[in-house]
């Protein structure tokens, strides 16, 4: 298969940019290839789009390269090639970007499922949580999380496309699910109403929104999964490649936390079984 990538390179006016870019293509192709196609071939798969020159006597070029590779060696032989126009500098290279790259994109777009899943999962046992605390308040779950929403959903907004609060958090919000949110003046004023002496304000004035054991236990383990994912959640996001590490520790994360949200609605379901509910 072939995929064409875009690429934006800064080069000193002294090299002839043709000729090093194809000697780095045959360069990257050794790795894939027993048998290199000709100069010529390879030639004619680099396409220089646009060359801009600046004062300071540096050329600015858009230029692209088909490569033609295996699915499984197709990311190798494009980091192969981009890595060796990055080491040409004592040739004239100043810089290089990596722009359209169809092959990163379907990895990207794999992961994104990935993370689908993850995120509905989470928000289905987050729902069941708020909502066997809070009952009827469907669409305020989070009126005692300290949270700041960029986006505030409507009632009606969520209603239409059967969502809820969960559907417009961060997952950078995630572990901060279960802190209590400083009482204004009136809720400081309603708590003292309700409390019988100090300890019971206090009580309730420092109390966690969610205080079923299991649930509070289920909500903390959340803040040792969702930062790796979120990390890999923002290459997915904003069209970057991803490091080694930041897919190894997504790897990790991924596992642990959808067994432990499966395992979790299954205790779910069980209960109600056994109660009879």
């Amino acid at each position: 298969m072939s995929v064409t990538v875009d690429y934006l390179v800064v080069y000193s006016e002294e090299l002839d940019l043709m000729d090093l870019l194809t000697e780095m293509l045959k360069n990257a192709l050794e790795d894939v290839y027993d048998e290199l196609p000709e100069e010529e071939e390879l030639r004619e798969n680099i396409n220089i789009r646009y060359i801009k020159r600046r004062e300071d006597f540096l050329y600015i070029c858009g230029f692209s390269v088909e490569f033609d590779s295996a699915e499984e060696r197709m990311g190798e032989l494009i980091a192969n090639f981009s890595g060796s126009v990055v080491d040409c500098k004592d040739k004239g290279i100043e810089h290089l970007l990596k722009l359209n790259d169809p092959h990163l994109c379907r990895t990207l777009r794999a992961y994104g499922d990935e993370i689908f899943e993850i995120e509905m999962k989470l928000r289905e046992a987050l729902s069941l949580i708020f909502v066997d605390t809070y009952g009827q308040d469907f669409y305020t779950l989070l009126k005692d999380v300290d949270i700041t929403q960029t986006e505030r959903p409507s009632v009606q907004r969520m209603q239409q496309f059967y969502e809820n609060e969960f559907f417009f958090l961060f997952f950078s919000h995630y572990p901060r699910i279960n802190n209590r949110k400083r009482p204004n003046q009136d809720g400081i004023f309603e708590y003292i109403q309700q409390a019988e002496d100090f300890e019971e304000l206090k009580q309730k004035m420092t109390a966690t929104p969610i205080t079923k054991e299991r649930y509070v236990d289920f909500l903390a383990s959340l803040e040792q999964r969702v930062d790796s994912i979120e990390k890999l959640r923002n290459c997915v996001a904003h069209n970057r490649s991803i490091p080694k590490r930041t897919l190894d520790n997504y790897k990790t994360a991924k596992d642990l936390l959808l067994e432990e949200i499966k395992e979790f609605l299954e205790e779910q379901a069980s209960d109600d079984i056994a109660t009879g509910d």
